[in-house]
């Protein structure tokens, strides 16, 4: 379908081109998502060799402040966890 310039419509060039951009982009994605890294965990964890982090609890979350157990279906907001990748 192509008509003048003044029409607003796309010449079909260009929407194939599209289409095929659309495609490619969609098909590297999914490859993509599909590979699986590789495990950082090559060994069993030893329970006696833990090391603490320092700075990584908030001030607050000591044992005065705590009020017990709370239901299981009580949403956690405000949580944020930041991991980095030892490479």
């Amino acid at each position: 379908m192509v008509e003048d310039e003044d029409s607003g419509i796309m010449p079909q060039g260009c929407v194939r081109f599209l289409c095929v951009l659309f495609l490619v982009v969609s098909a590297s994605s999914l490859a993509h998502s599909q590979v699986q890294p590789s495990s950082l965990v090559t060994k069993a964890v030893d329970e006696s060799s833990l090391v603490k982090l320092h700075g990584s609890v908030h001030p607050l979350a000591q044992a005065r402040y705590d009020r017990g157990a709370v239901p299981d279906a009580l949403p956690a907001s405000r949580v944020l966890i930041i991991a980095e990748s030892p490479n």
